[in-house]
């Protein structure tokens, strides 16, 4: 049962931290997109 909460809470970790990276890169993006303008 713990194991089966343990991963859970890692693909939880694994998830948050895709949404981290890809609003880095989003914020990334725009950035560089204003400094062109």
């Amino acid at each position: 049962m713990s194991f089966i909460i343990k991963t859970e809470t890692q693909s939880i970790q694994a998830s948050v931290i895709f949404i981290e990276v890809s609003v880095i890169l989003i914020y990334a993006r725009l950035t560089y997109s204003f400094f062109l303008i």
